[in-house]
């Protein structure tokens, strides 16, 4: 044996010693044929890694049967169209590295061990958290989840094929937010905690379904399939089963129902040729109440009856006529209606010129009515005179007199009710609506002028690209107490975050980012960020080489993008007033390529390594260290930004290699990767 095999050899052997050593450590916890029906534990866990299952997308398998064999196929056909993958199975034969698979291969014991130093901390942190909560440590298989998940992220892989360890909805796998769901055939197993019935246990399983995933199946039994297509249709985006697969079209409220159809069909016959031989596409039926066997028009033929006048007789003769006929249930009209128009006052205008509601009514009565006249005798026949006053334009409406102030100037309705009329017809070109938080720890939106633009506000009808909504700082509370973002991502003022959730729960409230885009509602934290978010509508709708000459007139240097955070990490942990650790800050920020060992830093700072540590933990409330790669990480993305490659990044920022740059971008948690970082 040469010297080299011989190295090589002594190599493997420690580092297969090292990798015993985790899986030793694994086994002195619960076993996992003791699972715990909990999800919190292994979500704190990923939490403080930084969520590393959020950096690949996931192919969750779940059933009865199956499940691995289904694993290993479709981790096959991924890396058959070149992408790098990552593969998560139970149990193991002769080593726990068979469990965690890199492009079809068992993870390197160096890998395995390398990770789970960097995870230890972490759960230990949990199970002390844990044991104080007077609860287990984490388990066998709920620290084996989060090492694999630590373990995909640093490699990083494309995809993870994920399958689950029993069950669905508890299973610490479900941490993970899968974008496909594959359910192999589902049976009778573990009814002790999955539950007596098919349809039960399918309930469980069917928990690893998340919004807008795409759910593949196996045929199942009736109990099974019944559930899985309740679940899917509540949730994803579309369900496959054998033989037949249904995807969900999902359109905004308001949206005409027959014009929804109608584009459906025109993408399915677009589409058809595409397909497998065999394959149709069809639109399911109408599922709304307005759906129709049977449709007619009122016409009138004689000229004598205008669409008012046809609209009443079929609500009020015909249609109870119709109901009387067997098997219709109902009968619905459409057309004919009258205009409608709806007015939205400003209560501080009218107790500006002291006009009460009731008088704004009366005029509005008076304005659009018919007035009569006297009786004219011509030719022994009598004619009655009246004059035709209905307001048919909105102008009409504006032109309603109130009062006349004592300086003998007339105020009208249009000037105590000057919001503007944005409806889709009357925008030529696209609008923003712009909202501005107001100075203070609260939005008040009990004012009369907030209640009234909150009122004004619900009447919004937003469309991307024709009406969209521009939020800055505590606007976004208006917002979400208008009803605009509910459903919807949006930020805000890191003062304001707990406000906008309050204010509409079912918002999703992004923390610590410079603007958030969802549709038409676009969101910013605060002012400055409110230049961002305008500098990047103004891009998308005019162009960058606009945008760059409205942020030229501006005097704005750097143009930040949606995943940036609010609070700058050269702007962070500095709200203290130690000389000598901002005196270290300010040089780590200066000089990032600097060789800042601890040692170093504390040189700066004239104290030794050990107070130094002290002071910035008392101070600044991190570690010098952690300081220092914050520093660098922010300083390689600028690099990244500003077109540099990953390499002269690194180097920029005081990393020693792009590898070391990657490890410390997914344990800080960052979107995307440095090759490809989020915008």
């Amino acid at each position: 044996m040469s010297d080299l095999e011989s190295q090589n050899a002594r190599e493997e052997a420690y580092w297969a010693e090292k990798a015993a050593s985790v899986e030793a450590d694994l086994l002195t916890r619960i076993p996992e044929n003791k699972l715990r029906p909990r999800l919190e534990p292994t979500r704190r866990a990923v939490e403080l890694l930084g969520d590393p299952q959020k950096l690949y997308r996931v192919v969750h398998v779940t059933g009865t049967n199956g499940k691995t064999s289904t694993t290993r196929f479709i981790e096959r056909l991924l890396r058959e169209h070149g992408l790098r993958t990552g593969r998560f199975t139970s149990p193991h034969l002769v080593k726990i590295n068979e469990r965690l698979s890199l492009d079809g291969e068992p993870v390197s014991d160096e890998r395995l061990f390398t990770v789970w130093q960097d995870i230890a901390p972490i759960l230990e942190i949990v199970d002390a958290e844990l044991v104080e909560a007077g609860d287990t440590k984490l388990t066998f298989f709920e620290a084996l989840a989060v090492l694999g998940f630590a373990v995909f992220a640093d490699a990083p892989v494309d995809v993870l094929v994920l399958e689950v360890g029993m069950g669905g909805e508890w299973d610490s796998t479900n941490v993970a937010d899968g974008d496909v769901a594959v359910f192999t055939p589902i049976d009778l197993d573990h009814v002790e905690r999955l539950g007596s019935t098919i349809a039960e246990i399918a309930k469980t399983k069917s928990g690893i379904i998340k919004p807008e995933s795409i759910v593949i199946s196996a045929k199942q039994p009736a109990d099974a399939e019944k559930v899985l297509r309740a679940v899917a249709g509540e949730r994803a985006e579309s369900i496959s089963f054998f033989g037949d697969s249904f995807v969900y079209v999902l359109f905004e409220d308001g949206t005409d129902l027959y014009w929804a159809r109608s584009r459906v069909l025109e993408y399915l016959s677009q589409v058809q040729s595409r397909l497998p031989e065999g394959a149709k596409a069809s639109l399911g039926p109408d599922a709304t109440g307005v759906g129709w066997i049977y449709e007619y028009a009122l016409v009138d033929r004689s000229g004598r009856h205008d669409l008012a006048q046809l609209r009443s007789l079929q609500d009020w003769f015909l249609r109870f006529e119709l109901k009387t006929v067997p098997d219709v249930a109902e009968v619905a009209s459409l057309g004919g209606m009258v205009r409608q128009y709806q007015i939205v006052l400003q209560p501080d205008k009218l107790a500006a010129y002291g006009i009460p509601h009731s008088k704004v009514v009366e005029a509005i009565q008076k304005g659009n009515q018919e007035a009569g006249g006297s009786v004219l005798e011509l030719g022994e026949a009598e004619y009655m005179v009246r004059a035709s006053g209905y307001l048919k334009t909105l102008d009409d409406f504006r032109a309603i007199p109130l009062m006349t102030t004592d300086l003998g100037i007339s105020v009208r309705l249009g000037d105590v009710a000057p919001l503007p009329d944005l409806s889709p017809a009357k925008l030529a070109q696209p609008t923003w609506v712009v909202l501005v938080g107001e100075p203070g720890e609260c939005m008040q939106t009990d004012t009369p002028a907030a209640l009234a633009t909150l009122h004004w506000l619900r009447g919004l009808r937003l469309v991307p690209g024709q009406l969209e909504l521009l939020t800055v700082c505590a606007g976004a509370v208006l917002a979400a107490h208008a009803g605009l973002l509910t459903g919807r991502d949006a930020t805000t003022h890191h003062q304001h975050l707990d406000e906008l959730h309050r204010a509409d729960p079912t918002c999703r409230v992004q923390s610590n980012r410079v603007f958030v885009t969802d549709g038409p509602v676009c969101s910013s934290a605060g002012v400055t960020t409110g230049i961002d978010l305008m500098l990047h509508r103004v891009s998308a709708v005019c162009g960058p080489v606009v945008a760059a000459k409205v942020a030229q007139a501006l005097v704005v240097a750097l143009r930040r993008v949606p995943q940036d955070a609010e609070l700058s990490p050269f702007l962070a942990h500095r709200n203290h007033l130690h000389p000598a650790v901002h005196k270290v800050q300010d040089a780590v920020s200066q000089a990032t390529r600097h060789d800042w060992s601890l040692a170093n830093m504390a040189n700066v700072a004239c104290t030794s390594t050990r107070h130094l540590t002290r002071l910035f933990e008392t101070h600044a409330g991190v570690a010098p260290l952690q300081y220092l790669r914050s520093i660098r990480l922010a300083s390689a993305q600028t690099a990244l930004h500003s077109g540099l490659n990953v390499n002269q990044a690194a180097d920029m920022a005081g990393f020693s290699s792009d590898t070391q740059l990657r490890r410390a971008w997914h344990q800080a948690g960052l979107a995307g990767t440095p090759s490809e970082p989020a915008s």
